[in-house]
């Protein structure tokens, strides 16, 4: 997308950019895409741009999908070629707190990973510390594709960053910022993370919650099997994050703590796009 892009940056005028998700509803009926429709005033002498949130809704609101659209100045970030789907002031306000703060600690390879991080979240990033089970016909029990490794240099954040990683924050970061539904090392390296600016105690208290979530998961998880013509029976755990939610939030207030979110800035975090992040009529969140 980055000749689009640099088409668009270069544009002298007003910029609108509309975002639309896929679910519940898509944007046109056979036509399965993530889509954004841009326009433009034409040459001015000021530019500016202005963008959507990533619009959701239900068929019976398609009649007034458009005219409730709702804008907030946004800017194309360089170092990660997208345009912020900012829709409303606040999400701009939280993504500078963490804009200050240092990027990620990864390393590309290692012996053994710190972590594994599903490629394709739905409503929640999913991140474990340990090997979600999986098994075929063809292969035995092994590592699922899915689930891809990351390692860090410094084992002693390992907890931490788990943590992050499934917190409300990481979630809405990733949901604004890429095309919601790839999560791998070119959005997770890119996290800011902030690790050498973090305290003892938010050290701790994100360890203590990084244990519980990964208990959680492993209690609400159910054991699926599936037929495959390549692969045969297949048989894995699938894990619903929305029952763990009420520690995921527990993790965003510790976060909040370290990024210095206010509590209006907290409370729009752990409660964005609740609607179909805990709807039971909304796709389900387990893989």
């Amino acid at each position: 997308m980055n000749p689009l892009q640099n088409l668009l940056i270069g544009l002298q005028g007003i910029l609108w950019l509309s975002n639309f998700d896929v679910y519940p509803t898509k944007l046109f009926e056979g036509a399965k895409q993530r889509l954004t429709i841009f326009l433009t005033s034409g040459t001015k002498p000021e530019s500016k741009t202005f963008s959507t949130t990533y619009n959701r809704w239900k068929p019976e609101a398609r009649e007034v999908l458009i005219e409730s659209l709702t804008y907030a100045s946004t800017f194309y970030d360089s170092l990660l070629f997208t345009f912020p789907k900012t829709g409303i002031p606040i999400n701009r306000t939280i993504l500078a707190k963490l804009t200050n703060k240092r990027r990620g600690v990864f390393r590309s390879d290692g012996e053994t990973p710190s972590f594994y991080v599903h490629r394709i979240p739905y409503n929640y990033v999913k991140a474990f510390d340990f090997v979600p089970f999986f098994w075929n016909e063809v292969d035995g029990q092994k590592k699922s594709e899915d689930y891809k490794p990351y390692f860090l240099h410094e084992s002693a954040y390992t907890k931490s960053v788990l943590a992050i990683l499934n917190s409300n924050v990481f979630f809405w970061w990733w949901y604004i910022l890429f095309e919601g539904y790839h999560c791998g090392k070119h959005e997770i390296f890119a996290f800011p993370l902030g690790l050498n600016a973090m305290t003892t105690d938010v050290k701790s208290d994100l360890e203590f919650l990084s244990d519980q979530l990964m208990e959680s998961y492993r209690k609400n998880a159910k054991r699926k099997s599936a037929i495959y013509k390549t692969t045969g029976q297949v048989e894995y755990d699938e894990f619903y994050p929305r029952l763990s939610k009420p520690i995921i939030d527990e993790i965003d207030r510790v976060l909040a703590r370290h990024y210095g979110f206010t509590d209006a800035e907290l409370d729009f975090i752990i409660h964005y796009d609740i609607k179909y992040r805990m709807g039971r009529d909304a796709e389900s969140d387990g893989e």
